[in-house]
Formats: structure tokens, C-alpha cells, sequence
């Protein structure tokens, strides 16, 4: 059976549930960046350093600020969030995609779980290239996806309009066509 492309929008109320976790950790982190000592003597010994407690706080602020800042991006963006064609797969969900990703530099699709989010893993014949023309930005993205999940480029369902479910059967059921196209005509 043919898979026609696939256009997969952004869920909008996906992106706004992101935006409000990111605010309520956001101020979490301006909580416990009010806490002294004093405040801290009440808690668990390895909660009572200062200086953890205020390092943690710290990285809740920075790491939700940004995510409330793509969030907002991504409210007014009106690019699907991922395509799915006889091309390949074109990812704007994530911050570190740079281009289409061609079937012929796909290897297969894996699946990733961090803290009960599921995670499309998309395993490259050869990375390098895509490392090579990304920003210091993107590579350090990268360089997280692949420690965490084994590969650089990793797409979640997470603001789509589509659960992970559908998204890893079309995409395997695209590979499965499309890569077979390449094979035959190469």
C-alpha cells in the first residue's frame, strides 16, 4: 500500500500545556531561588546546601524560560510540524533539525523513553554530515540526543497532532516504501 505524504500541523494546545508546565517550573525555580538557609533547615539533609538548591533552581529557570520562549515561537509558527514524503522527513518540531533527512541516510527508527515520553529515534546510515553543517547549537543537541538515545536526531509526538503510536507506523511503513524505491532504482 502507498503512504502519501504526510502533513502533521503542530497541536496548538499541545504547544500551550508546554508553555504552562514551562511557566509553573519557571516560578518553582524564583521559589527555591528564595529559600536561605534558614528556610532550607526544614528539609531532607540533602536538600539543606544553599548552594544545590539555588544551582537547581538556577537550571529550572534558564532551561523552562527557553522552553516558554519556543513555546511562544511555535504558537505563531504555522509550518507543519513534520512531512512525510517520497523525500524524506522534514522536521519542524525540533530546535536542531536542519533539513530534510533523506530515506537513503535512513537506517531504521528506534524508540526512545524519558520520564514516560516516548521518543522517535531515527538512526542515520552516517551522521557526520549533518554534524558537520549544524550550529554550535544544534551539536550540542546532538551530542545529547546521541549520549541519551544512541542517535542524534530524535522527533517527539509531543506537539503534534498525532500520537507516537501513528507517527512510528507512518514512518516506518515510509521507510519500508520509499527506501525500497531507492533500492530498486539505485
Amino acid at each position: 500500500m502507498a503512504v502519501p505524504e504526510q502533513i502533521i500541523p503542530l497541536s496548538k494546545n499541545k504547544v500551550w500545556l508546554l508553555i504552562f508546565i514551562s511557566i509553573v517550573f519557571v516560578a518553582i525555580g524564583f521559589w527555591m531561588l528564595s529559600l536561605d538557609a534558614a528556610a532550607l533547615s526544614h528539609y531532607p539533609a540533602k536538600y539543606r546546601n544553599p548552594v544545590f538548591v539555588h544551582g537547581v533552581s538556577y537550571v529550572s529557570i534558564v532551561f523552562f524560560g527557553l522552553g516558554i520562549f519556543v513555546g511562544i515561537k511555535k504558537l505563531f509558527d504555522d509550518k507543519p510540524g513534520l512531512i512525510i514524503n517520497a523525500q524524506g522527513i522534514l522536521d519542524n518540531v525540533s530546535r536542531f533539525s536542519l533539513q530534510p533527512v533523506p530515506w537513503q541516510d535512513i537506517q531504521g527508527f528506534g524508540v526512545a523513553e524519558i520520564h514516560k515520553q516516548k521518543m522517535l529515534v531515527i538512526f542515520l546510515e552516517n551522521p557526520q554530515p549533518y554534524l558537520d553543517s549544524a550550529t554550535s547549537m544544534q551539536k550540542l543537541g546532538f551530542s545529547g540526543n546521541a549520549k541519551l538515545v544512541g542517535s542524534p536526531w530524535v522527533i517527539t509526538a509531543a506537539t503534534l497532532k498525532t500520537n507516537f503510536d501513528e507517527l512510528l507506523n507512518t514512518c516506518q511503513q515510509a521507510l519500508k516504501q520509499y527506501k525500497n524505491k531507492i533500492n530498486t532504482v539505485s
